[in-house]
């Protein structure tokens, strides 16, 4: 069974003419979204910077999107639907227990900490705070992992002068050791941009 992303809902056309309208795009804006499947790019830039996804991990378009980042000098979206996507019973992301995912995931965040872009720390720092902080409300009970990963990020948001990012995090970490910890943890989120947007 095929199923379509209806991208021309999500994103709009738009040219990203340097390095850091790109980066916006993704940090910012929500433009770009982290699948590898939907780009086209030059063959040089992967080559050349050795961007490969690793083998045997899930997530790993969420680490290939965060290298492919530091390089990317311009980039051009396009609203339409350019591939089709079919969903195969027995592929790893189908066939992998929710443990497993979870644990994957973990690994993922800890390399892309570890690895920050020199020169937007910051940045990456506030971006990865918000999706840890959620992931962690929403499993953080169920994965050991999550809470190192969680500690590593305030850490690294502590060393780059993120305070909203350390609050936020240190928010997550007392909600993620309740059941209904992502409710109320939605309901901030929620209040937020209502306050600020």
């Amino acid at each position: 069974r095929s199923t379509l992303f209806p991208y021309t809902t999500l994103f709009r056309s738009r040219d990203a003419s340097n390095h850091e309208e790109v980066r916006r795009c993704f940090y910012q804006y929500g433009q770009v979204n982290v699948i590898v499947w939907n780009k086209l790019l030059k063959r040089g830039v992967i080559v050349d910077n050795n961007i490969l996804c690793k083998e045997g991990l899930l997530f790993e378009d969420n680490l290939w999107i965060f290298y492919l980042l530091k390089y990317v000098k311009k980039a051009a979206f396009v609203a339409d639907i350019t591939c089709r996507y079919k969903k195969r019973p027995q592929s790893i992301t189908t066939s992998t227990n929710e443990q497993t995912r979870r644990y994957h995931l973990s690994i993922v965040y800890r390399d892309i900490l570890n690895n920050l872009t020199s020169g937007y720390e910051r940045e990456e720092c506030d971006y990865y705070a918000r999706v840890i902080a959620s992931t962690y409300v929403k499993d953080g009970r169920m994965v050991p992992e999550y809470k190192e990963v969680l500690q590593l990020c305030r850490e690294k948001c502590k060393q780059y002068g993120s305070r909203y990012s350390q609050l936020m995090l240190a928010v997550s970490y007392i909600l993620g050791k309740y059941k209904y910890g992502s409710i109320i943890w939605n309901g901030l989120l929620w209040m937020k941009r209502r306050v600020c947007c």
